[in-house]
């Protein structure tokens, strides 16, 4: 007999038994495997119990006795929870035993379904044939009526339709159910053959629009797959997403840099894109081209996977890393492979800080087994960012620099000191203020209760035990990173024994193991100031690559020349051979760039039978990713082959994205203000608010201006105009010509023309400066309003009738013009000079100066005679007139008119104030009578009058005197009034 072990997936055996009654004899068979070495394995069985295993890549010829009587031989395939290689399966052959019956021929197809019995899921039923995996279930299960004897005969007849078998949905067991190897294009009947899948997420590269697993984008590989779905929108959208994931920048237009671009990281182009000066055969985008097209996931024999969980717990992204039992590095490995190691296995990019829940998963555990592991994670800091160790002469240096066999204080005490005898002389403190020898600290142990002695950051090192509850565990945590981290490895190991069967063989336990480590890039892996493509992080660990610090990382002398840009010649003269020089025959317009249309046209002509109407260029938001075969990088803004996460200058504008505020765009770095406007935009670069024209100090967001232009921005600036008055006490620090506004009206004094705004202009203002001041009549330097004698003119402002008038006080009859200078005081039409009474508007004369006015004196004239009874009131020499003939009896010589002169009728005797009494003449000769000596009538001397008539005084006795009195009293009363 010869058997081939079937299909089988992990965890699953596949067996032969036999049971039959032997002799006692040899039972024997050929056996070869082809497995999994330690961990799949072949094993025979007699009577239920392992007699013998065989695992790898092994043959050979195994014999055994038994007795006689019934016996069941049984050789199983047996696999474990995961991985397979080699050829996964195993033989036996020639087997022999020792048999006491003979074996008769019999219908090798019992149920005439076209499968033989030994390949038939079950023999006897026509409806289900082939289980190509093994696993119980049929490839196919047919539907309607079968007719097995193919006679027509009822018996020999099957309904299909009420078969009790469901159909496999994975025929050959590789987890690819059978429709989707249909749609990725590969055969559903063979275990061996599955759908090509670069990110192993079991989407297959022809349906998966993240190849890399990356969450950045790309267009679905097989466009026709849309129409076989009858999607016929889908499917022109599916070939014109085609252009837009070349069109980089969105401009409508393919440039010949975007096709390059292309061409070399999306559709497995390069003329060398390991830039190891050798082409590059079969590459997916720069990738080895070992792995795409299978299934297996990590090469653990316990699936390790760390993964990026949102606040939810749900996985992000997962970061498949590496299995450590496969990294290629010893202690023969120069400090150019341990970097060109990490540079190749970053997983993921923090451009910030951050805290990132995180998720272990261990997957193909055996269910109810115990496991136990560790894991790690370690922070290498960026250049300003670590702890530090103080040397003994105070200098500092990065802490993982102690104990590294290199001297890097000057006085050594970084590394262990010995005296003469050989004991150790220098020790670190711990921070309990307990010591250790130096050569404990970064020994792998911590020997500080602190554990300060060990280099490594935050939460390092965790072990953990657990006893499965199914074919999976998880476990999460928070990953901290800061601005100053440069890489974080994080690694795994996890180990279990299935010991349930009992057996203390351990050839009869199931030994599971995992490894798993990644690398994660934080924020300060992007700074490369220099731009030699090495991180400054990275550079400050292992300096040009080879660790001697000489600038000659590949030892040949001369110092590493910076990497030829890409594409390089070689790359442009691949591109056109390959594609480049086809694909210009599609360009038109000869513009060495392709638009919509032309690329259209192209797919129009390069596809047979395609005959869709160009739909048109309609602008389109997808980022997509331009490195879909690369998981660590997915933009590459400035086309210059280098992914934005490894580029220490992603827009190319040679200023290094660690000190670039806008690394995407070539035309700025710079963002002084934080606005989110780059500096070259930005008309206020220092946020301030003040435009940059305006601004004298455009890049200083607390100096705007320098209004003097001395130098000194205002803000420090004492006095911003220089005009002397320092701003504090300028009313108007910016301007020169202004240093007070008085009166708050919103005019500098220098052109106000009322200061104080006291309605008097300053050129009037003898206090222009203060508002409750105007004049100073006096000039005394006191204010008018202040003053109590404005004009200083003795009589206090209160009392003086023009205050401001030293020659006037007082204005008798209110006429506006002082007294002194008033022609006519009292108003009453009579000057001054004329007024006898000038301070009376009421009076103006005293005829008799007798100090009353004449309207109120009774006498006027003080000739005694009151005005009523005086014929001439104001006429002191007069007061009657006897005749009535307008002269006064003192001055009338004939007071009674009668002809007779009053000296002769005083003489004649007669009465001068009776017109009828007058002196007789009896001779008519003008001499009366009485006078007359010769009056013809008398002797001489007979004169009755003369001898008889009171003669005439030669004065008014008294009344001159009188009058002289009269006038020296109205004299001092004048004088009286003048002094008061």
């Amino acid at each position: 007999y010869m058997a081939e072990s079937g299909d089988i997936d992990n965890s699953e055996t596949s067996s032969v038994e036999v049971t039959m009654d032997t002799f006692a004899g040899d039972v024997s068979f050929d056996y070869e495997t082809s497995t999994e070495g330690f961990w799949d394995y072949l094993r025979f069985y007699v009577d239920g119990s392992l007699t013998q295993s065989w695992s790898g890549v092994t043959s050979g010829t195994y014999t055994t006795t038994v007795s006689a009587g019934w016996h069941s031989f049984e050789w199983m395939y047996y696999k474990d929870g995961s991985v397979s290689s080699n050829a996964d399966t195993v033989w036996i052959d020639d087997v022999t035993l020792p048999i006491s019956q003979n074996l008769t021929n019999h219908d090798p197809d019992d149920d005439n379904d076209g499968v033989y019995d030994e390949m038939d899921l079950d023999p006897t039923d026509p409806c289900v044939s082939l289980d190509t995996d093994g696993d119980g279930e049929p490839d196919t299960v047919m539907t309607g009526i079968f007719d097995m004897s193919g006679t027509g005969d009822e018996n020999f007849t099957v309904d299909c339709d009420m078969s009790m078998w469901y159909e496999d949905w994975d025929d050959d067991g590789d987890g690819w159910s059978d429709e989707e190897e249909w749609l990725c294009g590969s055969n559903h009947l063979d275990g061996e053959e599955s759908p090509w899948d670069f990110d192993q997420d079991w989407i297959c590269d022809d349906l998966d629009d993240d190849l890399d697993n990356d969450g950045a984008l790309n267009p679905v590989n097989n466009c026709e797959l849309y129409l076989a779905w009858n999607d016929e929108a889908g499917f022109v959208d599916c070939i014109a997403d085609g252009f837009h994931v070349v069109d980089a920048d969105g401009d409508g237009e393919g440039s010949l840099m975007e096709l390059m671009h292309a061409w070399a990281f999306q559709w497995g182009g390069c003329a060398d894109c390991a830039d190891d000066g050798e082409g590059d055969e079969g590459d997916e985008g720069g990738d080895d081209g070992e792995d795409i097209g299978t299934t297996s996931h990590n090469s653990s024999h316990i699936d390790v996977e760390l993964s990026l969980v949102d606040a939810a717990g749900d996985v992000e992204q997962t970061l498949y890393g590496f299995d450590w039992d496969e990294v290629d590095l010893d202690d023969n490995s120069t400090e150019e492979d341990e970097l060109e190691f990490i540079l190749n296995y970053i997983e993921y990019y923090f451009d910030s800080e951050a805290v990132q829940p995180m998720e272990w998963f261990f997957g193909g555990l055996i269910e109810n087994a115990s496991y136990e592991g560790e894991w790690g994670v370690e922070e290498i800091p960026g250049p300003d960012g670590g702890p530090t160790f103080v040397c003994g002469d105070g200098n500092e240096i990065p802490f993982d620099y102690v104990n590294d066999e290199y001297v890097d204080c000057e006085d050594g005490s970084d590394e262990q000191q010995y005296n003469e005898t050989g004991a150790p002389i220098n020790w670190f403190d711990c921070h309990d203020g307990s010591e250790i020898w130096v050569y404990q600290v970064n020994d792998g142990m911590d020997d500080c209760p602190d554990g300060e002695d060990e280099h490594w950051e935050g939460d390092n090192f965790n072990e953990f035990s657990f006893n499965s509850t199914g074919v999976a565990e998880t476990m999460q945590w928070e990953m901290h990173i800061s601005n100053d981290t440069c890489l974080v490895f994080a690694d795994a190991v996890i180990w279990g024994y299935d010991m349930s069967s009992g057996s203390d063989d351990p050839a009869n336990w199931t030994i599971q193991m995992g490894t798993y480590g990644t690398i994660i890039a934080g924020p300060a892996f992007g700074a490369d100031e220099d731009m030699d493509g090495i991180p400054d992080c990275l550079a400050d660990e292992f300096g040009d690559g080879d660790g001697d610090g000489d600038g000659d990382g590949d030892g040949d002398g001369t110092d590493d020349e910076p990497p030829e840009p890409w594409p390089s010649q070689d790359d442009w003269d691949a591109f056109y051979e390959s594609i480049g020089g086809f694909l210009l025959q599609w360009d038109a317009d000869n513009s060495s760039s392709f638009n919509f249309s032309e690329y259209w046209q192209f797919v129009t002509d390069t596809n047979e039978g395609f005959d869709f109407e160009n739909p048109g260029y309609t602008a389109d938001s997808t980022e997509w990713d331009q490195f879909p075969y690369d998981p660590s990088e997915q933009v590459d803004t400035d086309m210059d082959g280098i992914g934005d996460n490894a580029d220490g200058d992603d827009d190319n504008d040679g200023v290094p994205d660690s000190l670039d505020a806008f690394p995407y765009d070539p035309t700025e770095d710079t963002d002084l203000d934080g606005d989110g406007i780059g500096d070259n935009s930005d008309n206020d670069t220092d946020g301030d608010g003040i435009d940059n024209d305006e601004d004298d100090f455009d890049s200083d967001p607390n100096a705007a201006a320098d209004n003097d232009q001395d130098g000194i921005d205002d803000a420090s600036d004492s006095d911003d105009d220089n005009d002397g008055v320092p701003d504090v006490a300028d009313w108007a620090p910016l301007d020169s010509t202004e240093q007070y506004d008085t009166d708050n009206d919103g005019t500098g004094d220098n052109a106000d023309t009322d200061d104080d705004d006291d309605g008097v202009a300053d050129a009037s203002d003898a206090f222009p400066l203060d508002a409750s001041e105007s004049a100073d009549a006096d000039m005394d330097g006191v204010g008018d309003n202040a003053d109590p004698d404005d004009d200083n003119d003795g009589t206090p402002d209160g009392l003086d009738a023009f205050p401001n008038d030293a020659n006037e006080q007082r204005d008798y009859d209110l006429d506006g013009i002082g007294d002194v200078a008033d022609a006519d005081r009292d108003e009453d039409g009579y000057l001054n000079s004329d007024d006898a009474f000038p301070m009376n508007e009421n009076e103006w004369m005293d005829t008799d100066g007798d100090n009353v006015g004449d309207n109120t004196d009774s006498d006027i004239d003080g000739d005694s005679v009151l005005n009523a009874d005086d014929w001439a009131p104001t006429d002191a020499a007069e007061w009657d007139d006897t005749d009535n003939d307008g002269t006064g009896d003192n001055a009338d010589d004939d007071d009674d008119g009668d002809g007779v002169l009053d000296a002769d009728e005083y003489s004649c005797g007669t009465d001068s104030k009776n017109a009828a009494s007058t002196p007789s003449d009896y001779d008519g000769d003008g001499i009366c009578d009485a006078l007359d000596d010769e009056d013809n009538r008398g002797e001489p001397g007979n004169n009755p009058i003369e001898n008889d008539a009171q003669k005439a005084p030669g004065f008014t006795p008294g009344f001159a005197s009188v009058l002289a009195v009269v006038s020296l009293l109205g004299a001092a009363m004048l004088g009286r009034r003048k002094d008061d």
